[in-house]
């Protein structure tokens, strides 16, 4: 399939919701790159909109960065350009914004477990909110956000799977949406 043919299946945004270490970034890369649109990662564009990294925001406070992260969701809703995004798992805490989310695109959620979760952190130091023990925060930030989040998306994929996998489901549920739209 060409890139403008491809194109033109994905009809609506797709916005890749997500724990830090699901994949978001991966996932949404390579969802893009198929569909031949923009990825907008979440951490670098709250930057671009704050003026300080979300590590630097989250050190101000836990509630600095997530009402940055919610100006991020409104941001993105308002584009008129269909993008592939990264979602930070902080919109759970926030109905409104899982509202916006479902109302104008496609909600998935890269669910994977906090050990996996933990895992993946640790090979990025520069996480917002974290300590060298991730274990015990994942843990908590999952056992809360899990529940809202399978609820609100309307796609969950398994973040364990292969990212080739997450892409060949996400890409025909993002096609079966666009049938229906």
């Amino acid at each position: 399939m060409s890139g403008s043919s491809r194109r033109e299946v994905l009809t609506k945004s797709i916005w890749l919701c997500g724990l830090m270490g699901s994949g978001k970034s991966t996932v949404g890369a390579a969802a893009a790159a198929h569909f031949a649109v923009p990825f907008v990662d979440n951490d670098a564009t709250v930057a671009e909109l704050a003026g300080w990294s979300t590590v630097d925001l989250a050190d101000r406070s836990r509630e600095v960065l997530h009402a940055w992260e919610s100006r991020y969701v409104r941001h993105l809703a308002g584009r008129a350009e269909v993008v592939v995004a990264g979602i930070a798992a902080s919109s759970a805490d926030r109905p409104d914004d899982l509202a916006v989310l479902r109302a104008s695109g496609l909600l998935v959620y890269l669910r994977c477990d906090a050990a996996t979760l933990a895992d993946r952190v640790r090979r990025d130091p520069r996480r917002p909110l974290l300590d060298e023990h991730p274990e015990a925060l994942l843990a908590d930030m999952f056992d809360r956000r899990d529940p809202v989040l399978r609820r609100a998306a309307h796609l969950v994929i398994p973040g364990q799977e292969e990212v080739s996998v997450q892409v060949r489901l996400l890409v025909a549920a993002a096609v079966e949406a666009g049938a229906e739209s």
